[in-house]
């Protein structure tokens, strides 16, 4: 039973997509089908994929340090930093063993830079960044099944992306193909 999937783009990425779908005759449901039966396929046939984001051990040990430690503001900082440089709340929040919220309620009370040192990690590779408030994202809206759906909404967790990051990954790869 189809269902629809709501996302947002921004007016460039939606022009062009525009563009290449009339040039190559594909309808944009068609493509973000597709996309998700390939991200759901190579979900499941990787067992480290989801894995392969999570924070490195040392830094794991450093973070559950400082917070062992009582050094609050150390850890606040540290979290602020990982953060900004792109590691998501889940990534973040998964080994100290607290909600999402609770570290962007230590990143927003982040006093200052981390003293420490360099954080001595960078952060994922893939991680989408939301665009800035300023722009205009309208919707847009396709039909997809119910049950790829839900897939791909369970792998994207897996992983610590929403769906709209995986659909907005699965345009810019159409996009940027041939």
């Amino acid at each position: 039973m189809p269902t629809l999937l709501t996302f947002r783009l921004d007016r460039t990425t939606r022009e062009a997509l525009r563009a290449r779908l009339a040039r190559d005759g594909l309808t944009l449901s068609s493509v973000v089908t597709r996309g998700l039966r390939e991200y759901v396929a190579s979900a499941g046939s990787s067992p480290v994929a989801s894995r392969v984001r999570d924070l490195p051990e040392n830094v794991v040990a450093w973070l559950r340090d400082l917070r062992s430690s009582g050094r609050s503001e150390a850890l606040s900082a540290a979290l602020a930093d990982l953060h900004s440089r792109g590691w998501p709340l889940e990534r973040l929040a998964r080994p100290l063993g607290v909600s999402k919220q609770a570290v962007q309620s230590r990143i927003r009370r982040a006093s200052g830079p981390l003293v420490t040192g360099e954080t001595p990690v960078a952060p994922p590779a893939l991680v989408t960044r939301r665009a800035p408030a300023t722009r205009a994202r309208p919707h847009l809206t396709v039909r997809c099944d119910h049950a790829l759906r839900a897939a791909a909404h369970r792998a994207a967790a897996d992983e610590g992306s929403s769906l709209s990051q995986v659909i907005e990954r699965i345009l810019h790869r159409y996009l940027n193909s041939r």
